[in-house]
């Protein structure tokens, strides 16, 4: 019954760590919250109810779900489910539903972690920014935690001119470890054009001669 009353809430498809931490920022903001989960099963769900959240369980790409969640007088529309698939799935529906809105429009943030992915899905942001009633975000968490991390130790402004390129030793290689090369080269970028330095990037992996190929291979590193 309180879902018919809702209007400019926040609607979370995904109640994993990420989901359950949006909401959580949300609830503390005094913004009501519906969170759609896939598994009934989910220890989020207690918690997440118990601050407030309204839960509501089944596949978030379901049409009557997003529609009883109140997708049409929702502000915003976060898809944080496990799969890049779910998410952008969610992304098209909604954006078909927020057709016949009025007044505000529809944001839609979805996260996508698949690089090649993400860089495709870009296009389609920059479409639905025309879209009076649908406005579309995409993030990717690794980026983003990339850039904080070189803007918490960027590069030293003496790198690049009297001493020698900078030295980055990668542990591991996932997800993470490649928006941390691909922004670090980004990041240096100029330096090379400016002192045709090369930066200095060494993998620690069972397969990094594999991921490093094809990283060469997809963005001419």
């Amino acid at each position: 019954l309180s879902l018919r009353f809702l209007r400019n809430h926040v609607i979370i498809c995904g109640l994993g760590q990420k989901g359950m931490n949006i909401a959580r920022n949300f609830r503390n903001n005094r913004s009501a919250v519906v969170i759609i989960e896939l598994d009934g099963n989910n220890p989020n769900i207690a918690a997440c109810r118990e601050f407030g959240g309204i839960v509501l369980t089944g596949d978030a790409r379901d049409e009557y779900l997003l529609e009883k969640a109140g997708v049409r007088r929702a502000r915003y529309l976060i898809g944080v489910c496990g799969a890049d698939g779910v998410n952008s799935d969610v992304a098209v529906i909604a954006r078909k539903l927020a057709a016949n809105r009025t007044g505000s429009k529809l944001n839609c943030t979805i996260h996508i972690k698949d690089p090649n992915l993400w860089m495709l899905l870009r296009t389609q942001e920059f479409s639905a920014e025309t879209s009076e009633t649908f406005r579309l975000d995409i993030f990717n968490i690794y980026d983003q935690g990339a850039k904080q991390l070189f803007r918490e130790y960027p590069f030293s402004s003496g790198e690049g001119d009297a001493g020698a390129a900078p030295h980055l030793l990668v542990v591991g290689f996932g997800f993470f470890a490649e928006q941390l090369i691909l922004n670090a080269a980004r990041k240096w970028s100029p330096q090379y054009d400016r002192t045709a330095q090369k930066l200095n990037i060494s993998v620690v992996d069972p397969q990094a001669d594999m991921h490093i190929k094809r990283l060469c291979h997809e963005y001419s590193l």
